[in-house]
């Protein structure tokens, strides 16, 4: 298994990461073998079954980058079943209150810790340490993207047992009544609030993550004091690659329209 995200994070390390919403386990290797510390399979919002996950997890494992996964809901059976397919991490969404924060921590962790059910799947060498306080555990990485998240997000970085809050600033953006406009990213409210939410993770130990669109938003994010940073996702960047190739093939169709016959 690669560096776990556990480790890297009490050895000081700023973790950068990568989604996949791509269902193939080549995107994934492709993905992770660029040097990404972990790359994440999106459930939530790609298009990914059970039957994707565990090849893609092993994809990523092979190409060096932590197998993390955000699954579909907070619900105990999809982390336990990510877990069992080896995710060294797992992202949970719709996290708005101490108690959304408790169950997701619960599901990830063994009994007495948690009510994570004991099943054998994957060889040892491919799962994450059982003891709640083992540096090569699963991180519980709950995302955190609305008003009442915002809110509560003292509450919810005290919960015992969270690893990193990610912060999700479109949703949350949109939650504030802000529209994804112009410069909607330098709204004062977000940014304030982006900024609290970070402070909080800080003021009880938790890792402050947050998701970016491209790698140069990524690295304001971590000049501010992010730690665990997503650098947007494999579906994004190839429409964003393909559009650069397409329109520097076009500028070469405008110059030969240009040229006197």
């Amino acid at each position: 298994m690669p560096p776990g995200l556990i480790r890297a994070w009490n050895a000081g390390k700023v973790t950068i990461g990568a989604a996949c919403k791509i269902p193939s386990s080549l995107v994934a290797e492709s993905v992770a073998a660029v040097g990404f510390d972990y790359v994440y399979v999106d459930q939530q919002h790609g298009v990914i079954g059970n039957a994707d996950l565990l090849p893609m997890l092993q994809a990523i494992a092979a190409s060096g980058a932590a197998p993390v996964t955000r699954v579909p809901a907070n619900e105990p059976a999809a982390i336990n079943r990510a877990l069992d397919f080896g995710a060294m991490g797992v992202i949970v969404p719709g996290i708005e209150t101490e108690a959304d924060a408790a169950r997701a921590v619960a599901a990830c962790r063994y009994p007495p810790a948690g009510i994570r059910s004991h099943g054998a799947l994957r060889p040892p060498s491919a799962q994450s340490a059982s003891d709640a306080d083992d540096p090569d555990r699963a991180a519980c990485i709950l995302l955190v993207e609305t008003q009442q998240g915002a809110i509560n997000i003292e509450e919810i970085a005290a919960t015992p047992g969270v690893d990193a809050v990610m912060v999700g600033p479109q949703n949350l953006a949109l939650s504030l009544g802000i529209q994804l406009q112009g410069s909607w990213l330098n709204t004062p409210e977000l940014v304030v609030t982006i900024e609290r939410m970070r402070r909080a993770c800080e003021q009880y130990g938790v890792i402050p993550g947050i998701g970016a669109s491209d790698g140069h938003v990524a690295g304001q994010r971590i000049s501010s004091g992010f730690r665990m940073v997503n650098v947007g996702n494999d579906l994004g960047h190839m429409r964003a690659g393909l559009r650069e190739q397409l329109m520097a093939a076009l500028e070469g169709v405008r110059r030969s329209d240009e040229v006197p016959v």
